[in-house]
């Protein structure tokens, strides 16, 4: 896919296998070439959302002591690594019909373990200190939730409930602020926090 990123057109076009083109030019009768049409935009953050992971994962390797010099982990290294948690995003999306370069596809996954009160406090902290860069209406939504998120996250016991209720309306907010890296960054966080078991 790489390649296909090195030309720069707005968008991407993959042929489709043989078989299944064969199978589309017997259906429709006609001699079209068939292929996939892609925003590149979509597909570079789908670059971009890989390599942060594996930075992100690299970083919280090193910070649990996890250094792997030369490419082989001591048996101490080993233990430490067990206890960075790993994200997993399979999604499934299928689409019938006419599709046109503004179609999207919503995968919406519940998941029921605890959110990471340190976490949050951390998530909470990073967006308080980009606040500046988020559009200022954003900005005067989503800041009342975020100190709701810290009070609630500060209390001996929190109740896991009203987090995830206000991380999913911080998260709801900063989709609405399109072309924001900060609040696509927020957004990005709140996935992560609200798929994270603990």
């Amino acid at each position: 896919m790489e390649p296909l990123l090195a030309d720069d057109s707005n968008r991407l076009t993959l042929p489709y296998p043989f078989e299944l083109e064969k199978g589309l030019r017997e259906l429709f009768d006609t001699d079209f070439q068939f292929s996939m049409k892609l925003s590149r935009g979509n597909v570079v953050g789908i670059f971009d959302a890989v390599r942060n992971l594996t930075l992100e994962w690299s970083l919280e390797l090193e910070k649990a002591g996890v250094l792997g010099e030369n490419m082989a982990f001591t048996i101490t290294e080993k233990m430490e690594a067990k206890p960075v948690g790993q994200q997993f995003f399979i999604q499934n999306a299928g689409v019938v019909g006419n599709v046109s370069d503004n179609a999207t596809v919503e995968n919406n996954q519940t998941v029921s373990g605890p959110v990471s009160v340190s976490g949050v406090l951390d998530l909470v902290s990073q967006a308080k200190t980009s606040m500046a860069a988020l559009p200022s209406q954003t900005q005067g939504e989503v800041a009342p939730i975020l100190d709701e998120l810290e009070v609630e996250a500060r209390k001996s016991t929190p109740d896991q409930s009203k987090m995830r209720k206000l991380l999913a309306s911080a998260k709801t907010i900063c989709e609405g602020a399109v072309g924001s890296l900060v609040a696509t960054a927020i957004t990005a966080g709140i996935t992560a926090l609200l798929a994270m078991p603990k």
